[in-house]
């Protein structure tokens, strides 16, 4: 279903989304990863190499952040393995229910 809507797109709709969105409009933030102060689930397929080491990197970056690596998926993990992606976002709220957090810093 999703690849029938994807086919469905036009060329300058496309475009223009990425023009708009993608990311090379994009400001870089990772030097300021490390001044994240909350729980953070950084999921990325494992046959896809690049985002799969940006949420390596990042993760190693953070400091309450845990990665997953999702087998047998590549950019869409949610839609390639949907109950791995359902267990790791509810196993880490799940973690999040019991786990007492500071009131979140508002970052300037």
């Amino acid at each position: 279903m999703q690849r029938a809507r994807r086919l469905r797109n036009s060329t300058a709709g496309l475009a223009g989304s990425l023009r708009g969105l993608g990311q090379g409009t994009q400001k870089f933030l990772g030097p300021r990863l490390g001044s994240l102060r909350c729980p953070t689930l950084l999921l990325a397929g494992a046959l896809d190499p690049k985002y799969a080491g940006l949420a390596q990197q990042m993760a190693a970056a953070i400091p309450d952040a845990d990665v997953v690596l999702v087998p047998g998926a590549g950019h869409n993990i949610h839609l390639e393995q949907p109950e791995v992606f359902h267990r790791a976002v509810l196993d880490r709220l799940r973690r999040l229910e019991s786990a007492p957090y500071p009131k979140a810093e508002r970052l300037a």
